[in-house]
């Protein structure tokens, strides 16, 4: 029974192989210029501002959350 997994076992190994090996080519073999202005954090092309451990407001957390509740909610009522 255990030989019927065997051609699976091999096929993870193998992805796992090609997985690892293409991100170490590319550490070993990428461009590793580091600048100033390319180690400050993004914010989708506006300049950063205050501190980057800023907290959130929580309602923020809790629009989102009931987003979430109510879309999952519309979708059983839309069979119905």
């Amino acid at each position: 029974m255990l030989q019927e997994f065997i051609p699976i076992l091999i096929l993870a190994c193998i992805a796992a192989l090609i997985g690892l090996s293409i991100i170490l080519l590319a550490e070993l073999f990428g461009p590793k210029k580091y600048s100033r202005e390319k180690l400050i954090p993004y914010e989708c092309g506006v300049t950063p501002f205050g501190a980057p451990r800023h907290p959130f407001a929580v309602k923020y957390y809790l629009v989102a959350l009931f987003f979430l509740i109510f879309d999952v909610e519309v979708l059983f009522f839309y069979p119905w």
